[in-house]
C-alpha cells in the first residue's frame, strides 16, 4: 500500500493534467534542489523525485491510484498486469467456484483476494477496479498524432482505462477457493477474471 501521498507532495490534486504535474514537479525540484535548498531540502528533492517518477508514467499512475482507492475503502487486493482490450466478448457464463487443488493448481489469477474469517464466514461483496489496456481513443491506437507522439497515449497507442465492478463472496468461502466471473462490460482477451481466495 502507498505510503506517501504523491499528489500532495506535488501540490496537485488527483484529477490534474500530465502537464500541470510537469510544471509542478519543475518548480519543486528547483526549489528543493540541494544546490539551492542545501543539505537539509534533500529528502523534500528525493519525495519530489519519487512523485513525479510515478505521476508521469500513466500505467504506474493507473497503479498508484488504484492502491490510494484500496487503501482508503480498506481493501487488499493483489494483481496482476491490465487485461488488454482485443473486441467484443459475447459469452455468456456464470461465477464458478474451484478448490485449490483444481483449478486454482493450474493457473494465474487475475487478483488475490484476501479476506478475514470473519469475513469469509459472514460473505459479502467488494468493490474494485479493473485495469485494462484499450486502443487510444486520441490517435486509434496508431501512437502518432500527425508527425508527433500522441501526447495523451505517449505514442503507445494504448490507454489504461479502469472499470467498478463488485465481486459477491459467498458466506463460508474456504481458503484457496477460484471465482472465475464473467466480465461482460469489458472487452478483453480475458473473458473472465480469475480471483484467488486467501483467508488469513
Amino acid at each position: 500500500m502507498p505510503q506517501k501521498d504523491y499528489y500532495k507532495i506535488l501540490g496537485v490534486s488527483r484529477e490534474t493534467d500530465s502537464k500541470e504535474i510537469r510544471n509542478a514537479y519543475r518548480r519543486l525540484a528547483k526549489k528543493y534542489h540541494p544546490e539551492k535548498a542545501g543539505p537539509e531540502a534533500k529528502d523534500q528533492f528525493q519525495d519530489v523525485q519519487e512523485a513525479y517518477e510515478v505521476l508521469s508514467d500513466p500505467e504506474k499512475r493507473s497503479s498508484y491510484d488504484r492502491m490510494l482507492w484500496e487503501e482508503e475503502h480498506g481493501i487488499r487486493v493483489h494483481r496482476r498486469p491490465p487485461i488488454y482490450d482485443s473486441g467484443p466478448w459475447r459469452g455468456r457464463r456464470f461465477c464458478r467456484f474451484s478448490r485449490r487443488n483444481n483449478l486454482a493448481s493450474r493457473i494465474r489469477p487475475d487478483l488475490i483476494l484476501i479476506l478475514s474469517t470473519y469475513e469469509a464466514e459472514e460473505g459479502g461483496s467488494v468493490e474494485i477496479e479493473i485495469p485494462y489496456y484499450t486502443s487510444c481513443p486520441y490517435c486509434g491506437g496508431d501512437g502518432q498524432a500527425w508527425f508527433f507522439p500522441c501526447p495523451h497515449c505517449l505514442g503507445e497507442g494504448v490507454v489504461v482505462q479502469r472499470k467498478r465492478m463488485e465481486i459477491s463472496i459467498p458466506a463460508g468461502v474456504r481458503d484457496g477457493t477460484v471465482l472465475e466471473i464473467p466480465l461482460q462490460i469489458i472487452r478483453g482477451i480475458r473473458r473472465f477474471l480469475t480471483v484467488l481466495i486467501e483467508i488469513k
